[in-house]
């Protein structure tokens, strides 16, 4: 465990591209290691959430009820199956591909940007301007040398790291009623999906997108499990 810990801690500090790990035993030992870190995080940060509420030092916020929409076997699959498969597609397959991290990137903030509009013409003008800020960026990478364009982005690389998570983090305070960034309640729900989604992305990264998966599944199976029991 303090291995899996340490070799973590080392690639948040400076984020890159890794070579694919096929050390199987290291796989299960990270991703046991990870879990247990993640879920340890979640509780603590749903706690201390709890505590400031019961305290009415901040407003608490409830989550949508999958169950209620979906039914139990309909939220499973959705948590276990396609939630996994589709955001690890959507969030982590891009984190090896260059040119998609930088669609990725403008249709993120031509998203976060168009979220807060109202305006339906403003809308379009946003993602127009997002795309072809995209279109002109990779194409100065293209216009480099493969080297030069490599070394560019793995300085640039740990950010674009970092904001993919805070993207999936983002994308998930969806899952909670009435929630706004205004809110202080903002920092402490968007906090434990964070890591899940740091976790995800070092997983993708060492060993494959497949692992971010099961990773993602195995982590929403506890969830799934808590809402049938609880």
């Amino acid at each position: 465990m303090d291995k899996s810990l340490s070799a973590y801690w080392q690639f948040l500090k400076r984020p890159k591209l890794l070579r694919f790990s096929k050390d199987k035993l290291q796989l299960r030992k990270d991703f046991i290691t990870l879990l247990i870190l993640d879920y340890a995080i979640a509780f603590s940060v749903l706690t201390t959430l709890s505590i400031l509420v019961h305290y009415k030092l901040v407003k608490e916020y409830p989550f949508i009820d999958l169950k209620k929409e979906y039914g139990i076997w309909g939220t499973g699959i959705l948590l276990c199956v396609g939630a996994p498969l589709i955001e690890e597609a959507i969030f982590r397959y891009q984190l090896r591909k260059r040119a998609l991290s930088i669609y990725f990137i403008a249709s993120a903030l031509a998203c976060i940007t168009i979220s807060n509009l109202t305006n339906d013409y403003f809308k379009f003008f946003v993602f127009l301007a997002f795309l072809i800020l995209a279109i002109v960026g990779n194409s100065w990478f293209e216009a480099m040398s493969k080297t030069k364009g490599y070394l560019i982005w793995q300085k640039l690389y740990g950010w674009f790291f970092y904001f993919t998570a805070f993207v999936f983090a983002y994308v998930h305070l969806g899952n909670i009623e009435g929630l706004t960034v205004a809110d202080p309640s903002f920092f402490f729900y968007i906090l434990a999906q964070l890591f899940v989604g740091l976790s995800l992305g070092y997983l993708r990264i060492k060993y494959g997108l497949v692992y971010a998966m099961l990773f993602h599944a195995a982590y929403n199976g506890l969830i799934f499990l808590l809402m049938i029991f609880i």
